[in-house]
């Protein structure tokens, strides 16, 4: 699961608001709110180890959002990954935990 949350400059301009907050979950489901139109979402992400060079969010969520920073980082408009739980990784022969009883 991770946390994106994309925040704007505030009209004082010396102070960022969050304008929206994209949730993803492990299995690609997404959760779009706030004051920004979801068109957002249509951005493409550069990335050179994908095999285009670039990434889609609706082709991997989770990848685009732990990505979306570096095409969101301006002083108007900047994404900051709020929070982020990895999925445990197990090594062949690993017994999970949810199996060890």
């Amino acid at each position: 699961m991770i946390e994106v949350r994309f925040m704007k400059l505030a009209t004082d301009r010396q102070t960022t608001a969050v304008a929206a907050v994209l949730v993803v979950l492990d299995d690609g489901s997404h959760t779009f709110t706030g004051e920004l139109p979801a068109a957002i979402l249509d951005t493409p992400i550069l990335d050179r180890t994908h095999p285009q060079g670039r990434i889609l969010f609706y082709d991997d969520p989770l990848m685009w959002a732990k990505n979306c920073h570096k095409a969101f980082r301006g002083p108007y408009l900047s994404a900051d990954i709020s929070r982020q739980t990895e999925k445990p990784q197990f090594r062949r022969g690993d017994t999970p935990p949810d199996l060890i009883g």
